[in-house]
């Protein structure tokens, strides 16, 4: 992968409406993101205005960062990833997922999602360069709504960005992602199957098989756990609604209740659906 910079040859460039300027972010910013699905840099809308105020009340000698979508282009476009960002990443929860990476990287600080409340202090452990929050969730060790990242330049963040790209790849050319790739084309099928797979290819699970690839080259002693009381409560709370929106969950489900009862009309193509299932959940228990 060629194209990485060391993060540090950034021009000045005023961040509308943001506490400082860019490149004058460093670890001692609080980092959120919003990006829209066309792109039209609108700020994050008022349902998230009690979250992101929690931020301001809990690190108020912080500087405070709000990325949009042309602040996004700029930086992608340092790395060199601008086609791999608005093309290969069709919404806005994947770019947002490979964002984070490269904003903790070059400029290390606190990342928030816009839905994470605090209701206290976080408790981060500043002799660990990077900080992530335990998951109370069966389906992955450590969530990535909440990053820390104590110094700049650290390699997990470049290495969790170069691997959400290679996820990509595979899904476009292995033989073993036909079925996942079937699904994402069907006009039915595609835009549940996509978000779904976020959380593999760019989100929690990503993150927690980066960690484990990498835990012989001393991730391990660098990384500090937070309390999953960092994710449920009492300390901060995600609220789950950057992308499942009750709107989205309700034409999901909709969508995917007329689907079922046309396909169990049919046994045999009832008996294909259960296999292309299976081989999807056998193909996204080993991604790797």
């Amino acid at each position: 992968m060629s194209g990485w910079p060391a993060g540090e040859a950034y021009a000045v460039r005023p961040m509308r409406g943001r506490d400082v300027e860019w490149p004058s972010c460093s670890t001692q910013c609080v980092h959120h993101i919003w990006l829209t699905a066309d792109h039209s840099d609108a700020a994050p809308p008022a349902q998230f205005s009690r979250a992101i105020k929690s931020a301001r009340a809990f690190f108020p000698d912080r500087a405070h960062v709000e990325w949009r979508d042309s602040d996004a282009a700029v930086l992608v476009s340092r790395w060199e990833k601008t086609h791999f960002f608005f093309h290969t990443l069709a919404t806005p929860v994947e770019r947002a997922d490979f964002l984070r990476m490269l904003i903790m990287h070059d400029f290390g600080g606190v990342y928030l999602d816009v839905d994470m409340e605090l209701f206290a202090c976080l408790p981060i452990d500043t002799t660990k360069a990077v900080n992530l929050v335990a998951s109370p969730l069966f389906s992955e060790h450590f969530q990535s709504c909440l990053l820390v990242a104590n110094r700049k330049l650290h390699p997990l963040w470049r290495d969790v960005a170069l691997r959400i790209e290679d996820n990509f790849t595979g899904l476009q050319t292995r033989p073993g992602a036909r079925v996942v790739r079937r699904l994402i084309e069907n006009r039915l099928t595609g835009w549940a199957t996509r978000l779904a797979l976020a959380v593999f290819m760019t989100g929690p699970g990503n993150l927690d098989r980066c960690i484990a690839s990498q835990l012989g080259a001393g991730y391990a002693s660098e990384i500090g756990v937070l309390p999953s009381s960092c994710y449920n409560g009492p300390i901060a709370v995600h609220h789950e609604a950057g992308s499942w929106t009750p709107f989205q969950l309700l034409q999901a489900g909709a969508t995917a209740l007329d689907t079922l009862r046309r396909v169990c009309m049919k046994p045999a193509a009832c008996f294909v659906l259960l296999m292309l299932v299976g081989k999807c959940a056998l193909y996204c228990t080993h991604w790797s």
